[in-house]
């Protein structure tokens, strides 16, 4: 709207159209306080999305402590097809040779295509990876709430955001025209 404040030939034509572009500033504002540049959910979208997150990494700081812990002790290495842990649905995993089946006690969740490796989460990490894997669920259905309720806010703004939207094209239109003519003078 404050572009097409000036006068001139057609402003009051002009000046009809944009007063159809409706005020979304308190719209855009709860959108951009919830989402990022890169389109991700904000921590402080939520007060609890953000305790989630913090608690998230935590548990995974302290998984990662374990696996740590693991990876230094020469019994274990040995019989792992490489030294570093992996995630395997969400869960972190050790690599283990498929020969030293048992060598580690813990749950296989896969073997590898080849057939010589095997996904062992190791029984020090079970109650970790779970706790890690319930935080992660809560957070998708934190995350989930408030896209809903930004999909809901927009949808009570519908047939204004539908009107602005055609002014807006109507506005383009006229500028489109303004240039080609300019160009033909």
């Amino acid at each position: 709207r404050r572009h097409f404040d000036e006068s001139g030939e057609g402003v009051e034509l002009v000046m009809h159209v944009v007063s159809r572009i409706g005020d979304f500033t308190s719209v855009a504002a709860k959108i951009e306080a919830a989402i990022d540049g890169r389109g991700k959910v904000r921590d402080e979208a939520s007060e609890r999305l953000g305790r989630i997150r913090r608690q998230v990494e935590e548990v995974s700081r302290k998984a990662r402590d374990v696996f740590d812990k693991l990876l230094r002790h020469q019994g274990i290495t040995r019989y792992l097809q490489y030294s570093s842990a992996t995630l395997h649905d969400e869960r972190m995993v050790l690599p283990l040779k498929a020969e030293q089946r048992g060598r580690i006690a813990g749950i296989v969740h896969r073997t590898s295509d080849s057939g010589q490796t095997l996904f062992v989460e190791p029984a020090e990490a079970v109650e970790l990876n779970n706790e890690r894997v319930g935080l992660l669920q809560e957070e998708r259905e934190e995350i989930n709430r408030i896209l809903w309720e930004l999909t809901h806010l927009v949808h009570l703004n519908q047939k204004e955001l539908l009107r602005s939207l055609e002014a807006a094209a109507v506005i383009d239109l006229l500028i489109a025209k303004t240039k080609l003519a300019q160009r033909f003078e």
